[in-house]
Formats: C-alpha cells, structure tokens, sequence
C-alpha cells in the first residue's frame, strides 16, 4: 500500500523557502546531520542535501548529530555527555564541553556503548542529554542548535561528490550480505 507521507518531504521543503519568501540563491549553505544515526533517515537526508546543495551551488555543511543534540541542549558552561539510541541495546555517545562565549566543543570521538553503562561512564560533573536520560533531559538533536555548532567550528565544509553520512554501524543488510560472501562488500572478486 502506497503511504502518501512519504512524498511529503520536497513539497513541504519547498513551501517552507516560498512561506519564508525566500529565494534558494540567498542561502550561504545547507547544513545536513551527518549521523551517527540510522541509515535509511541519514541516507535520505544526505541525498537530499546533496541534491539541493548541487543544483543551487550551495556549500553542504554536515553536522554530527551527537554535537548538535548537545548545542540543542545549551548546556551551559560546562561538559555534557549526548547519547542517541542506536539500537540493539546500544547507544552512540559523544562527549562535549561550553566555554562562557559559548563555544561547544568536542572532547573525544563517538563511541557505541551498551545501553545500561551510560550512567558508569558519565565522567563526574558532566550532565547527560539524549537516550536514556533523565526527563527534562531526554532531548532529540533539533535544527536550532546549527548556528551553535557554526560558530564552534563544528559544522565542516565537505565535498558534495564524496561525502556520507556517518552511520555509526554497517547497514544490516550489508552484515547481512559480508556474512553470506565471507569477505568485506567494498572488495573486489
């Protein structure tokens, strides 16, 4: 059965730019979450901002979605650990910090971690936002925190001929398909 919501995405992009007034060649950039996340909404997102970005002669900045979870939170000054379900009792967590001027910045890379540890591993001090967090806390990444991460140098320029989302994993049906081959699908044989 034909779901009609599915084929609501561009119309509803375009209608924005048109309620807005806003003609696409007076964007500076699109901004595109970068993942971690789930494949099929990261693949999507990132084919879209990648086709909008290239018929506008528009740069793509692609923003992780740990960093923008923690500058939608606006912790403050002060370290926070964001964490965003990833399935199979697995969460992907990322730690940042707040300077007074209100710089985010990021203290390590992501990592997966089992979905009950998160509370051993919070370093002392630092509050937790996202999956599994207290209420008031259990936040999801928004579009508002983008200027934040701008200005904290953590929404990167990437190459619109080669850039991919960050999907924190491998597809299930690529584990799927290197289980049944034995051997990595990039490989050639």
């Amino acid at each position: 059965m034909r779901d009609p919501s599915r084929e609501l995405l561009m119309p509803q992009v375009a209608d924005l730019m048109t309620e807005e007034s806003t003609d696409w060649g007076a964007l500076e950039c699109i901004v595109v979450g970068g993942g971690p996340g789930g494949f099929t909404s990261l693949r999507i997102a990132g084919a879209i901002a990648k086709g909008v970005a290239t018929a506008h002669g528009l740069e793509l900045r692609a923003v992780s979605s740990l960093a923008l979870l923690a500058a939608t939170a606006a912790i403050g000054v002060g370290t926070c650990v964001a964490t965003l379900d990833a399935m199979r009792g697995e969460v992907y967590a990322a730690r940042f910090s707040m300077n007074a001027e209100g710089i985010l910045a990021a203290e390590g890379i992501a990592e997966r971690w089992p979905a009950g540890t998160i509370a051993e591993r919070l370093p002392a001090g630092a509050v937790h936002f996202g999956f599994g967090a207290s209420e008031g806390n259990n936040r999801v990444p928004h579009a508002t925190g983008a200027a934040v991460l701008r200005r904290s140098g953590l929404a990167p320029l990437v190459d619109l001929a080669s850039w991919e989302p960050d999907y924190g994993r491998l597809a299930e049906a690529q584990v799927k398909w290197e289980a049944d081959h034995g051997r990595p699908l990039t490989s050639s044989a």
